[in-house]
């Protein structure tokens, strides 16, 4: 069974990193870049100026999220602007502060990707987890390739040297959660394509 590790960056304006492992902790893909950082003016805006991941509109929480399926994207319910064209990963609450926030009404937490920002850089959402375009394809298509089953994906935050800013906050509301998060979901991961081409 194959673990999603994702290791924020303390300053969640700061880009982290996330790998796909197998059980023995053999990096099956990655590292990518991924932000876990939510617009400040929408948490603002929603009673949440410190983005507090507990609460409604926060950064990602960390903790152990069960992976609980996938979504197509690049749909009407998940525009390609907002989530990319490849496809997301649907989370589910387990351990730690994502129970917390689960609690306070936090569901529907996903890792997509979506178009960058200023620059090129990874835009804030209100609270997923995002990869660039082409990472998220590689991720997907390697879970495709090689029929991994994915169980769980583990959230942790640290100092990390070598990171990206993210780009700036953009008061786009995609919803916390997602519109249409408990419809359609797949069985399956959205079908891999060639992960050189961005």
């Amino acid at each position: 069974m194959a673990t999603i590790e994702v290791r924020l960056h303390s300053d969640r304006t700061k880009t982290g990193t996330l790998h796909l492992n197998d059980d023995s902790g053999t990096v099956l893909a990655g590292p990518y870049t991924v932000l876990g950082k939510s617009d400040t003016q929408i948490a603002e805006e929603y009673g949440n100026p410190s983005r507090d991941p507990t609460q409604p509109y926060g950064d990602t929480p960390t903790g152990v999220y069960e992976v609980a399926g996938y979504k197509t994207t690049g749909t009407h319910h998940y525009p390609a602007h907002s989530y990319g064209h490849f496809g997301a990963i649907a989370l589910k609450a387990r351990e730690g502060q994502a129970m917390v926030a689960e609690e306070n009404g936090r569901t529907g937490l996903l890792i997509h990707s979506g178009d960058p920002g200023h620059g090129g850089q990874l835009r804030p959402t209100n609270g997923c987890l995002r990869l660039s375009n082409g990472h998220m394809r590689k991720l997907l298509h390697s879970i495709s390739r090689d029929n991994v089953t994915v169980g769980q994906c583990v959230v942790s935050e640290m100092e990390l040297e070598e990171t990206e800013a993210s780009a700036p906050d953009h008061g786009h509301h995609m919803g916390d959660p997602p519109p249409h998060f408990a419809e359609d979901w797949l069985e399956e991961p959205p079908p891999g394509s060639d992960p050189e081409s961005d």
